[in-house]
């Protein structure tokens, strides 16, 4: 099956245990939210997925490939994964169109440049091409940072509270527009979120995490809330 494939996933700091036996699927064209209160391994696991934390047990497959396991891991930048943070992350020092186009480095300049106007674009932000990013709004930057993850035709996208940082009003307007994106994109997104709200707008399934690291429920958002 094409998407994500988490399996058995146990990951430590030290003596404290921060996933235990945590297994997931996220298949192409859906977008599944970890919702669950700080600390339980959320984030952990996110990075974990992208190749940003060492897997310690357990496996992780990309459509048919198998990107970690004990002993051997793809680098970051060969699992064709776009990751958008919770910070956004984007480069004070690059423009808007060099912070898109940041990912597309096995092109060449001009189809690197000529993707990120496509990009810009989708999200209604080619005006701002020659700006910075200190320049624009929180839900620009956001916008920013939602076309640099998708601007490499990922298989997987990563979100990790990405829209934390917007007022409530921003917040309803933004949420619609990343989801429009990712349905027309087909691609598999696992998203990360402590709230319940955000998790039943934005998912098609939501895995409910606890504070000792495991899935405690797992389902369609209509059958979470009843």
């Amino acid at each position: 099956m094409q998407g994500l494939h988490i399996h058995g996933i146990h990951h430590a700091y030290g003596d404290t245990d921060v996933l235990n036996n945590v297994s997931l699927t996220v298949p192409a064209g859906e977008l599944v939210c970890l919702l669950g209160p700080s600390g339980c391994g959320k984030t952990t696991l996110l990075r974990i997925a992208a190749g940003l934390e060492k897997l310690q047990a357990g496996s992780i497959s990309i459509d048919e490939t198998v990107v970690a396991e004990p002993g051997s891991e793809l680098p970051p930048e060969d699992r064709k994964i776009g990751f958008m943070f919770q910070d956004y992350a984007l480069f004070p020092h690059l423009t808007i169109r060099a912070n898109v186009s940041f990912g597309l480095f096995r092109q060449s300049k001009q189809a690197a440049d000529a993707r990120a106007m496509e990009m810009l674009e989708q999200v209604g932000l080619t005006r701002h091409a020659d700006d910075y990013p200190h320049m624009l709004s929180g839900g620009q930057q956001q916008r920013v940072a939602l076309a640099r993850a998708l601007a490499p035709a990922p298989r997987l996208v990563l979100l990790d509270e990405p829209f934390s940082g917007l007022d409530s009003t921003m917040r309803a307007r933004i949420r619609q527009e990343t989801l429009t994106m990712l349905k027309q994109t087909n691609v598999a997104t696992l998203m990360v979120t402590h709230d319940p709200r955000e998790a039943m707008f934005m998912s098609d399934r939501i895995k409910v995490m606890g504070a000792n690291g495991q899935v405690l429920q797992s389902g369609r958002p209509v059958d979470i809330y009843y």
